[in-house]
């Protein structure tokens, strides 16, 4: 692949004709969540606060999504996303600190469980 912007949609163009060649009733769907640090990287969209299931607090660092389909000893990557945190919302836990940062999609599920937003524009 190119050094021009791909994303998902050119991987899976990629992969499809050896998972089509490869495809059988017993393959298994792969889903990845990763948190790659970035500790002394300045916040932006994509590098930024994540909930760390395995540290069970938040780092900073970029969140990548991936996944693979696997058919006995072959696994092919066929897709990936970078997330971006494009609406930061903080709330201060401490004076000084800093607090939780939601995207767009979570404050939207959280107002729409909570009833206090109604629509995030």
């Amino acid at each position: 692949m190119s050094q021009a912007e791909q994303g998902s949609r050119e991987l899976w163009g990629y992969a499809k004709s050896g998972v089509r060649e490869a495809e059988n009733e017993d393959g298994a769907l792969i889903l990845d969540d990763t948190i790659e640090e970035k500790l002394y990287t300045d916040e932006n969209e994509i590098v930024c606060w994540h909930h760390c299931h395995t540290k069970g607090r938040h780092v900073k660092g970029m969140n990548l999504l991936t996944s693979l389909v696997r058919y006995e000893d072959i696994a092919f990557p066929i897709g990936y996303e970078i997330v971006r945190k494009d609406l930061k919302v903080c709330k201060d836990v401490k004076a000084g600190s800093i607090g939780v940062i939601f995207s767009r999609g979570e404050l939207t599920e959280i107002g729409s469980k909570t009833g206090s937003v109604s629509s995030l524009n």
